[in-house]
């Protein structure tokens, strides 16, 4: 008998040093090190009560990121948070042999903030965004013998 559900769960947390900083080059002006926790999960569903179904998923992603940042301008350092999210949703059809067919939908958003006076006040607007995806994805399975 098949496995018909599988499910993962991962979760992280972290430090992502930004090694180039202080290297006299243009990008690295502020040090962009930040903490980070991340949390995902992924569930598929392979019954195959629909014949041209092969199978059917959903996959969540929280991950939020600290900046603590200094300031050129003020006295006080800066710091910005960003909450990024991604959903999404798909379908694995069975429909032609050797080829297969998947369809997906994601949502992605992203919150950015910062402190209310600093130097980095306009991340809240350019970097924070929501958005929708639909993918149909293509693939075809084959056998070669150029290896032999």
């Amino acid at each position: 008998m098949r496995k018909k559900h599988s499910i993962k769960l991962s979760f992280a947390h972290g430090y992502a040093d930004n090694i180039s900083f202080g290297l006299s080059l243009p990008s690295t002006v502020f040090d962009r090190s930040f903490i980070f926790d991340k949390m995902q999960m992924t569930y598929v569903h392979k019954d195959r009560k629909i014949d041209y179904i092969k199978n059917v998923g959903i996959f969540i992603l929280l991950e939020q990121r600290y900046y603590d940042l200094e300031s050129e301008k003020f006295l006080f350092d800066n710091w910005k948070y960003y909450l990024d999210g991604r959903t999404k949703v798909w379908i694995g059809w069975d429909i032609l042999d050797n080829i297969g067919i998947k369809t997906w939908y994601q949502y992605r958003w992203r919150d950015a903030e910062t402190q209310l006076y600093g130097d980095f006040e306009w991340v809240e607007e350019f970097k924070s965004f929501s958005k929708h995806e639909i993918w149909v994805e293509f693939s075809h399975e084959f056998i070669s013998n150029i290896l032999y």
